[in-house]
């Protein structure tokens, strides 16, 4: 019995600590690494989203969630400090229009963007357009760069923005894929 405990928490440590890296948790796989059944994989992802939905630090949520695309399980994070999109979208132009950003930490904070809207099988995404950064193109994923404020108004009421072309922007484009 309490081999079995060990052994069940030492799956819900690593569970965790890897749903926490961004991996995605498939049960089959972890199933055959830790010798248990599937069903006993599902009740460890049970147990660990009960643990996240009453765990709430600095305003930030987490949930485990399943994406079909991945055939995987993984850990969502939400902020929940009360911003509108268009209270984030002023502040990031705002960062970006006043140049309060290096070129490097704008790249920092959007190629993650970029990586985890592909781990969630999104087919668009909408980015801020920024001269100093390069146009990013995937093969499944579209960027959507917006450059106003009004922009975004006329995507929230289904208009959608005007697309930047790379003979506007004078790029080539940065391909990740």
């Amino acid at each position: 019995m309490i081999e079995e405990s060990h052994q069940k928490t030492m799956r819900m440590l690593s569970l965790f600590e890897r749903l926490s890296q961004g991996d995605v948790i498939k049960k089959q796989e972890e199933a055959e690494h830790f010798h248990v059944s599937e069903k006993a994989i599902q009740r460890d992802i049970k147990d660990l989203r009960t643990y996240f939905s009453n765990y709430k630090y600095n305003s930030l949520s987490k949930s485990i969630i399943f994406i079909r695309k991945e055939k995987g399980y993984i850990l969502r994070r939400s902020n929940n400090i009360g911003l509108t999109a268009e209270d984030v979208w002023g502040i990031a132009r705002l960062l970006i229009e006043n140049r309060a950003l290096p070129e490097i930490q704008l790249k920092q904070v959007m190629l993650p963007a970029v990586l985890a809207a592909k781990k969630l099988g999104l087919k668009k995404l909408y980015m801020p357009f920024d001269e100093r950064l390069p146009v990013l193109e995937f093969k499944d994923l579209e960027i959507v760069y917006i450059t106003s404020l009004e922009e975004v108004i006329l995507t929230l009421m289904g208009k959608g923005p005007s697309r930047c072309s790379l003979s506007e922007s004078n790029r080539e484009p940065f391909e990740l894929y």
